[in-house]
């Protein structure tokens, strides 16, 4: 059984909040669930939930192809998109462009192993991050 508890209000119970998900109608609150299972308790940490200041997600459209990819990645975007990273799964950079005039870039990456890398999106708003895979 579970039953989310509102930290910042002496872990009171939240009326209803009883499954294994929970999704606060505050905009921010520290949250914890109590799970009760053959007799025995335990409560998780309090977790901030802090969903003020988020203007958007994603403004920019991004579309990145072919994922997987052999030999290059193409990356297209709707609006202002200030430079692309390109990094490897432990945050290496591997290659950075600048591309405040263009609205596509092609990417070759024949010259890397196969894995996963990010693609590393920056715009006014702050980056967004996209996953591609080398095979």
């Amino acid at each position: 059984m579970y039953q989310w508890v509102d930290c910042d209000n002496g872990n009171a119970a939240i009326n209803a909040a009883t499954s294994a998900s929970f999704t606060p109608t505050n905009l921010v609150g520290n949250y914890a669930v109590l799970v009760t299972e053959n007799g025995c308790q335990e409560m998780s940490s309090c977790i901030l939930i802090d969903q003020t200041g988020i203007e958007s997600l994603n403004t920019n459209q991004v579309k990145i192809y072919p994922n997987p990819a052999i030999s290059e990645v193409k990356i297209e975007w709707m609006g202002e998109v200030n430079s692309i990273e390109l990094t490897d799964a432990r945050g290496r950079l591997i290659c950075t462009y600048n591309v405040s005039q263009v609205s596509t870039i092609t990417i070759g990456i024949d010259h890397v192993d196969s894995g996963v890398y990010f693609i590393h999106v920056f715009d006014s708003n702050g980056r967004s991050v996209h996953d591609v895979i080398k095979q």
